[in-house]
Order: structure tokens, then sequence, then C-alpha cells
């Protein structure tokens, strides 16, 4: 709530700021604001809220270097350094401007897990930062991505997967598979149903987000689509258990045991939905529909 209401009080003082008569004039103080000497008593989060706003005032990076006299790119990273300092700060970590644009920025993380490793606040700092430098180191990693589970972080571990993901580096990180296995799983273990709504989006989310995994292939789909079925949810157990060789027989006891026209509605609507999983299972009830049919033609001509 707090958060908020920063946010909606810096969304005011822009909308003051943004009246052509101020802006310009807004924008030298907001400088002058930003760039005050380490001796005053301006908190670094005060200056980042000054530059945020300084960027959302100014309607070119033309006015803003002439106004600035520095460079867009100087500017963009002087922000980035103070956002980093203020959240350093309320991690309790004393940190100057200057020392932190100097230090060890891979010492600086791997301080936070060894000193900060119960703070939630600490992990997502430090997987924001490594993403940001470029700091690829698999142990280091490795070691962020488990503690990020241990403290049941699955919102935040499962846009950390998605982001380790595009990092080819990082596909060798200890327990990458069994790390992607618990988001996918622990969400459906946590529903109920019969599932509605919400709920009924989050699992939904799951057969997303299994798309996006690169270890898909040996990730225990036949599991999550007994999961789904559990959930009442065939269509989406359906598209999990034709992912994997070993999920033939799960498919067909899905298609025996459900309504063929609501399961087919269903996968339809995955498919409008834009679950590329949804193909797949229609190619396959489409084949079950043509080899039945075959089947009874064949039983009708003997």
């Amino acid at each position: 709530e707090e958060q908020q209401e920063d946010e909606t009080n810096l969304q005011r003082v822009i909308f003051l700021l943004l009246h052509p008569a101020c802006c310009e004039k807004g924008a030298t103080y907001l400088m002058k604001y930003a760039y005050k000497e380490a001796a005053s008593k301006i908190t670094n989060t005060c200056k980042a809220r000054a530059m945020r706003v300084l960027f959302a005032i100014v309607p070119d990076v033309a006015t803003l270097e002439r106004i600035s006299q520095l460079k867009a790119e100087e500017l963009w990273a002087y922000l980035y350094s103070l956002v980093c300092v203020a959240e350093l700060d309320r991690l309790r970590i004393s940190q100057s401007l200057t020392s932190f644009q100097h230090c060890n920025k891979e010492g600086l993380v791997r301080g936070l897990l060894k000193n900060h490793r119960t703070s939630q606040q600490a992990l997502r700092f430090a997987v924001g930062f490594s993403l940001d430098k470029g700091l690829y180191d698999v142990a280091m990693w490795g070691d962020l991505l488990q503690q990020m589970l241990n403290l049941e972080m699955l919102n935040d571990l499962q846009q950390s997967l998605i982001s380790v993901s595009y990092v080819p580096q990082l596909l060798k990180v200890p327990r990458l598979l069994q790390l992607w296995q618990a988001v996918l799983v622990q969400p459906l273990v946590d529903a109920h149903p019969p599932v509605v709504s919400d709920m009924k989006r989050t699992c939904s989310d799951v057969l997303h987000l299994l798309t996006l995994c690169p270890l898909i292939v040996d990730i225990d789909t036949v599991s999550l689509a007994n999961h789904y079925v559990r959930l009442q949810l065939p269509a989406h157990a359906l598209c999990c258990a034709l992912l994997s060789g070993h999920g033939t027989m799960l498919a067909q006891d899905i298609v025996e045991k459900s309504d063929r026209e609501t399961l087919v509605a269903e996968v339809e609507l995955l498919g409008e939905d834009g679950f590329s999983l949804a193909d797949q299972a229609l190619t396959y009830l489409d084949s079950v529909s043509q080899s039945e049919e075959g089947a009874e033609d064949a039983a009708m001509e003997y």
C-alpha cells in the first residue's frame, strides 16, 4: 500500500510539471535536485524519484541533453545506479554511489546470497541485477534459483526461469529441470476441484508456462496431465499427455472418459486463447474420430 501511494504521488507531480509553463523550469530544478552532493540530506530514493519525473516530463532526448548537458545514456546509467543504491539502503547495506559504481558486481551478488539469503527482497534484487549486468556464473545462479524455491517465491522463480531460458550459458544451471518441474506442478497441487474463475486461469497459465520451458522434452508431463485429470480439466490433461511418449494410454483414457463434443470444444477454446499445445490435441482427436469411423464402416461391411 505504501508503494502504491508513493507511485500515485509521483504521478501527481508528473502531471503538474507537464504544464508547458513548468516543464523546462521543472526539469532544471529536478536535475539540480538529483545531482545534489553526497553531503546533502537528500536520500538516493528521492534522487531516483527526481530522475524518474525528469524522464517523464521532458519530451525528447535532444531537450533532455540540452538541459542536463549530459548524454541520455549517462542519465539513464545514473538513474540505474541510484535505484540500485536505494535498494541496497533498504537492505541496510551501506554503499555510496561511487563505491557501488566501482564495486565487484559478482562479489556484491555473492555477498547478498551469503548474508541476506532469507530476504526475498534481496533475492529479487540479486536476480534482476545479475541479468542487467550479464552475470552468468552457473553455480551462483543455481544457488539463487534454489533459494527462491526454498522461500516459496514461486511467481518470482517462474519469471526468473523464463529469463534464464534466453541465456544459453545458464541452461547448465544445477537442478534446472527440477526447478522447472516444481514451478509447473505446485500451482496444480494447490488447486482443488471444481476449478473455477481465477483458479482455472492459474491452471491454464501452467500450460502456457510449459511451452516456455527450454527443457520441455524432459519435463514429466504425464504427472502434470494426472493433476489436470484430478482437477477435472480434460482438455488441459490431454495437451500434456500427448507431449510424452509415455502418455498415450493416459490420452486414450481421457478421450474415452470424456464427452467428445465437450472435449473438442474445450481444446478449441484453449487454441483460441493462444495455447499452441491445443493444435496437437485437436489433431489427435481428429485421428481418433477417423479411426472410429473407419472401424464402424468396416463393421457395417462385414
